[in-house]
């Protein structure tokens, strides 16, 4: 019986080639792209899922007002909230992470030659960022890696670049950066190599000898993560951090004000391009499968019709083309 069938529709592949080609194709094509489009968007659904605290860990969005207009919004602030954030009980823990300029980095290989590379992915933090955020070290202790001015914390990927496989912790790297100036770093830890699935694309994180106040209110730099306190209202927070960033002297000489939000790392949030994905990914199986029924509805109707012509000129049931041969093949499959 499934050997009839298969013979069955074999047939009609091949009577009706053209036909089969385009309406297969066409569904085909299309549940294949919506499949892509729901792997991608699958994959942003679980972005940073390995951080153990990731119920507790929040962002700092902010939104700049001058003169009542919105300038900006995003995950970029002033470096001075994070001072602000360590005045506040409710937070237990804070780094902020800001994009260094490409540069020069130097230190010395296995067998005492230089080994240099042109780096772009240096980002500094501060001393609770590993503290807050899990990335395992592979050499090195969490708690102290980043505790000291001028450290430097690797990947493992880049330890191999310059040191090889042997353990760095205790060596000196030197970054140069392009208008001259040069920095020595103490290797303090090697983390794991990143997960695909991950905002964070630091090669090298460092952290920097005090900074100046001066610099806190320039531009808004850089993203901040906060580790907060079981049963915290984050709303209540982000008023209070709002209240006191807009107090700041610097801000008020160039009429800025300041609106803060604190987004939870366990809410997905897409962005427009992604919603806009769903939507197309939804139309392209729509499409699909209302092209198929029209495709195979357009195929019954032809064949109703040519045996209605067949009929009317007196034809028998016996006399109807495919009836006989159908027939037989049912028989055979016996």
């Amino acid at each position: 019986m499934l050997q009839h069938y298969f013979k069955l529709a074999g047939r009609v592949l091949i009577k009706n080639k053209y036909y089969s080609f385009i309406n297969m194709f066409g569904l085909v094509f299309g549940m294949v792209s919506a499949l892509m489009i729901a792997k991608y968007i699958g994959g942003s659904l679980v972005y940073d899922n390995f951080h153990s605290n990731k119920e507790s860990i929040y962002s700092v969005t902010q939104e700049e007002v001058v003169n009542g207009e919105s300038q900006r919004k995003g995950n970029s602030t002033y470096s001075g909230v994070g001072e602000l954030l360590s005045q506040f009980p409710e937070v237990i823990n804070y780094s902020r992470y800001a994009y260094q300029v490409g540069s020069q980095i130097t230190a010395n290989d296995e067998s005492g030659s230089k080994t240099s590379f042109f780096e772009n992915k240096i980002f500094a933090v501060d001393s609770g960022f590993l503290k807050i955020l899990t990335f395992p070290l592979r050499h090195g202790y969490k708690e102290s890696a980043l505790s000291k001015p001028n450290s430097i914390v690797l990947t493992s990927s880049a330890s191999r670049r310059y040191f090889g496989d042997r353990n760095p912790v205790g060596e000196v790297v030197t970054i140069r950066v392009p208008w001259g100036q040069e920095t020595e770093y103490e290797v303090t830890g090697v983390a794991e190599d990143l997960p695909g699935r991950s905002q964070f694309e630091f090669d090298f994180l460092i952290t920097r000898s005090t900074p100046d106040p001066d610099e806190f209110w320039i531009v808004p730099d850089c993203s901040i993560f906060l580790l907060l306190k079981d049963q915290t209202n984050s709303n209540e927070l982000a008023g209070k951090l709002t209240t006191g960033v807009n107090q700041e002297p610097r801000l008020k000489e160039v009429s800025r004000k300041v609106r803060i939000s604190l987004d939870s790392m366990s809410t997905v949030t897409l962005s427009d391009t992604e919603y806009l994905l769903i939507a197309l990914g939804i139309f392209i199986i729509i499409i699909s499968w209302v092209n198929y029924i029209n495709q195979v509805i357009a195929q019954s109707y032809w064949r109703m019709k040519e045996i209605g012509i067949l009929r009317v000129m007196g034809a028998t049931h016996s006399n109807l083309p495919g009836i006989n041969a159908d027939r037989r093949d049912y028989l055979s499959a016996y």
